[in-house]
């Protein structure tokens, strides 16, 4: 189990996602970004348009590796680009539950939740790219997260994060 350290959920969002958040005490905001698509027009008479999908669609394609980390509030992500992922985590003060969707698989990510004297909790993201769910749970239980691309059974998910205290 590790002590709780003074550090919001922000911090910990900035260093996985890379930027692109605004940061409030105790929360984050994770901004909307553009996608990009390319548009080519053929120069003859009758010129036609093609759309290809941003580069980062291709990423999807790609090997989605998971994490856990415990640098300010327990948290657990995956990825297959810094575009392309996913991440939640707990805060102890108010016991908040953040989730960041930026996986592009069409699905919700899936967050789970232990917290010791209550039955395990599941929370999706509903298909929003950041949401937030505020619970009341006891004081000093140990608590843990885990997060999963979707609720398919062919999801990635994270290995359990290390404990904290409510």
């Amino acid at each position: 189990m590790k002590a709780r350290r003074n550090v919001t959920a922000a911090a910990c969002l900035f260093l996985v996602a890379g930027g692109g958040i605004t940061a409030g005490t105790g929360t984050a905001f994770a901004g909307q970004q553009a996608e990009q698509v390319r548009i080519a027009v053929g120069a003859s008479a009758s010129s036609s348009l093609s759309v290809s999908p941003p580069e980062s669609a291709a990423a999807s394609r790609k090997k989605t590796k998971c994490y856990t980390q415990d640098l300010a509030d327990i948290s657990a992500g995956c990825y297959t680009t810094k575009e392309n992922r996913t991440f939640a985590w707990f805060e102890p003060d108010g016991d908040s539950i953040g989730i960041l969707d930026h996986y592009r698989n069409g699905h919700s990510t899936k967050v789970l939740l232990k917290v010791d004297g209550y039955k395990k909790r599941t929370y999706s993201s509903k298909g929003k790219s950041y949401r937030t769910i505020d619970e009341n749970f006891k004081e000093n239980r140990e608590v843990k997260i885990k997060v999963c691309t979707s609720f398919s059974k062919k999801a990635k998910c994270s290995a359990w994060s290390e404990s904290d205290l409510t």
